[in-house]
């Protein structure tokens, strides 16, 4: 696991948002999560709303194309590579935005450059 995936999958309220997310059907995994980085851009977001959207903008990302190599998690929720190539143009972009303003010591730049 990249030190970006550890950082925002180890996350107790991301752990819940997957869990949440895996009791849906595809179309609405895509769409709660495309919310999520929309509200967040929208109207700013604050610790556990902030640590989702930046969950759902690397997932956005893993779904661009963006590597993603822990097998274990994704046998787990299987969406996180089951739905590569989804998502809008205009989500992506946003999406972009939000990693961007991340602050951390782990190199996003591959979830940037997929969503761009």
């Amino acid at each position: 696991m990249s030190g970006w995936e550890a950082e925002v999958f180890e996350v107790e309220s991301n752990i819940d948002l997957l869990d949440e997310l895996a009791d849906l059907d595809s179309e609405s995994i895509v769409e709660e999560v495309s919310d999520l980085v929309r509200i967040a851009a929208e109207q700013g977001a604050q610790a556990e709303e902030q640590d989702n959207a930046q969950l759902a903008a690397t997932l956005l990302a893993i779904w661009a194309g963006a590597p993603f190599s822990d097998r274990e998690l994704a046998q787990d929720y299987p969406f996180i590579l089951g739905l590569r190539g989804r998502g809008e143009e205009d989500i992506r972009e946003i999406a972009a935005g939000l990693l961007e303003q991340v602050e951390s010591d782990e190199d996003l730049d591959a979830y940037i450059e997929a969503l761009s």
